[in-house]
This record gives C-alpha cells, sequence and structure tokens, in this order.
C-alpha cells in the first residue's frame, strides 16, 4: 500500500515545511514511492514540484491515473 499524504486544506505557505517533513520520514521509513494528493490546483502541484527538485526526489504526474495526485519517488 502507498503512503500519501493529502494537501487539501493546507495554505500554499504551509506546504514546503509540511511536504519537506513527511517526504523525509517517508523516505526515511523506506516507504517510496508516495503519492502526495494536489487537487487540481496548477500552484499547488507546482509548489509540490518545487520541494521534490530541491530534495532530489522525482515527480511523475502520469502513474496515478488521477489529475489530482502526482508520485514521488527517488
Amino acid at each position: 500500500m502507498t503512503s500519501k499524504i493529502d494537501l487539501h486544506g493546507f495554505k500554499h505557505q504551509d506546504v514546503k515545511l509540511r511536504l519537506e517533513s513527511w517526504l523525509f520520514n517517508e523516505h526515511n521509513k523506506g516507504n517510496f514511492p508516495v503519492e502526495v494528493i494536489t487537487g487540481n490546483s496548477y500552484k499547488m502541484k507546482q509548489l509540490v514540484k518545487e520541494v521534490c527538485e530541491e530534495l532530489n526526489f522525482k515527480v511523475n504526474e502520469w502513474i496515478t491515473g488521477n489529475p489530482g495526485s502526482v508520485m514521488v519517488m527517488e
């Protein structure tokens, strides 16, 4: 079962810190790949991509089959 985080309800300014912390925790537990639920917000998807790039994780928008989520991989 894939670990997931749902960013609905998070303010854009709070996403970076929350997502970084969650990604590090899941990576350290060996739970990759993980799913990040972004909703259909372009801005939220961009924030997720920026955080992942800074942490050297890869983002795949197409693997979930859901336009409101992305997979994050090592």
